[in-house]
């Protein structure tokens, strides 16, 4: 089955064109992008209905107006057409978190270019960054299906603002996983790529903790395990945590963060206290 990463994946610039550098060199929460506005100043869908545009700068946004073959991007050399783009900018993270009201994972073609393969047009882009899904029920930001955010009810979102948690959520469960071993195999491996490919792709505000939080709950620790690794995040003041289904809290590297699961205070009060002491680790090796 074709997901949706896997669709983004194939259509990067620099996977088809040689040499092809791209037009900013980091991206994170707070940068700026310029996004195209309707009438009524809200962010245009692309035709797929499923991602928006944003550049890093203005003149990027001429790229997308008309075709172009591969041959013109390797030379960079662009047509530009007489028509008049809105343009709004934008924090990066604030779009992201703005455009969250779906019940579909979307996504933003960074610097993006409109080509003509097949006599079917299509857009490529210099990078891909994940829009969550926001559940209405939790009000968790959610990298999965909605579905799985039952299980998130218990943290109370007024006790994850009041201690300034930024969090958001990836669920991997037993359900709609095959008994079979082989095809559990494969769909777990799937499941690692996908996140792989995710992780470093979502902005996440900076709080006094900033997490992807993976909850595991596959009722086998030889599989949990295998999943835990510590994958990238798109932002320095973020990391990853892993919950598994023995409700033990996890890092990337099998770090155990000990906890008192008294209270939501006791909960988070340790993890904030863990990754603070990652960000004094990165500044003493600079």
């Amino acid at each position: 089955m074709t997901t949706f990463w896997n669709i983004e994946k194939n259509l990067f610039i620099n996977t088809r064109v040689k040499n092809y550098h791209n037009k900013f060199q980091k991206l994170g929460y707070y940068d700026i992008v310029f996004v195209e506005i309707d009438e009524q100043g809200n962010p245009v869908l692309n035709e797929d209905q499923m991602s928006y545009n944003a550049f890093t700068t203005k003149e990027l946004a001429t790229r997308v107006q008309s075709t172009h073959d591969l041959s013109q991007i390797t030379l960079d050399q662009f047509s530009i057409p007489n028509i008049i783009i809105n343009l709004r900018p934008y924090m990066l993270g604030d779009l992201v978190f703005s455009l969250c009201d779906s019940k579909k994972i979307k996504s933003i073609k960074i610097n993006p270019v409109l080509i003509l393969e097949e006599n079917k047009k299509l857009l490529l882009h210099e990078e891909v960054i994940i829009i969550p899904i926001k559940d209405k029920l939790t009000e968790k930001f959610m990298l999965t299906s909605p579905e799985e955010a039952m299980a998130l009810l218990a943290l109370n979102p007024v006790d994850q603002k009041r201690m300034g948690m930024e969090m958001v959520f990836y669920c991997l469960t037993n359900k709609n996983l095959s008994e079979n071993i082989e095809d559990r195999a494969a769909v777990l491996g799937q499941k690692i790529e996908e996140l792989s490919f995710i992780s470093p792709r979502v902005p996440i505000k900076k709080g006094s903790g900033s997490l992807l939080c993976v909850i595991l709950n596959l009722e086998s620790t030889m599989e949990e395990i295998a999943f835990i690794r510590n994958y990238k995040t798109l932002d320095e003041h973020s990391n990853i945590i892993f919950v598994t289904s023995d409700l033990k809290i996890k890092t990337g590297d099998l770090h155990q963060i000990n906890y008192d699961g008294e209270s939501i205070d006791t909960i988070f009060g340790p993890i904030i206290n863990w990754q603070r002491s990652q960000g004094l680790e990165h500044r003493a090796k600079l």
